[in-house]
C-alpha cells in the first residue's frame, strides 16, 4: 500500500496525537502498522512510549523509585495493578537478574498493537523495559 501524505496533512496527524492521544489515532489511521507509515518509522518509539504512558499506570498512580527498590529489596518483588487487573510482576533473582513479568491481557494487547506478523519490528519490548524503568527506577534485563 502506497500512502501519499502532505505536510500539512502530517502536522494534522501529529496534533492529532497531541490532544488525542496515539491509541485513538491509530485507530482513526486503521492500525498503528499504518500510522507508523505515514509517520515515518524513525517516530515509532517516541509514540510506543506516548501510548504506554497514556493508557498504561498502575492504580493509584506511580510511587516514587525509592518504594519500588525498598519493596523488592524486602520482598524480591513486587505486583503492579491497572484498572484492578494484575498486570506486572517485577521480579529480581539472586543473581541480580531482573524480569519484568507481562500479564497475558497487557501482553496480548502490546502484541497486536505493535507486531507485525508475529515480529517486534517497531521494538515495543525494548520501549517498554525503558518506559517501566522511568516509571518505577527498577531496572529490566527481560521481560517474559
Amino acid at each position: 500500500m502506497k500512502i501519499i501524505i502532505t505536510e500539512d496533512r502530517l502536522d494534522k496527524l501529529k496534533e492529532l496525537i497531541k490532544t488525542q492521544g496515539v491509541k485513538k489515532t491509530a485507530q482513526l489511521a486503521g492500525g498503528f502498522k499504518t500510522l507508523a507509515k505515514v509517520l515515518g518509522y524513525d517516530n515509532v518509539p517516541e509514540y510506543i512510549y506516548q501510548y504506554l504512558t497514556e493508557n498504561f499506570y498502575p492504580d493509584y498512580n506511580w510511587e516514587s523509585s525509592d518504594f519500588y527498590r525498598e519493596q523488592v529489596d524486602k520482598y524480591g518483588d513486587h505486583q503492579f495493578y491497572i484498572n484492578d487487573k494484575l498486570s506486572f510482576d517485577y521480579t529480581k533473582y539472586e543473581n541480580d537478574y531482573k524480569k519484568l513479568d507481562i500479564y497475558p491481557w497487557l501482553y496480548d494487547e502490546l502484541e497486536e498493537m505493535f507486531e507485525v506478523d508475529g515480529e517486534d519490528i517497531f521494538g515495543w519490548k525494548d520501549m517498554i523495559k525503558k518506559w517501566f524503568t522511568d516509571n518505577t527506577g527498577l531496572k529490566v534485563d527481560g521481560i517474559i
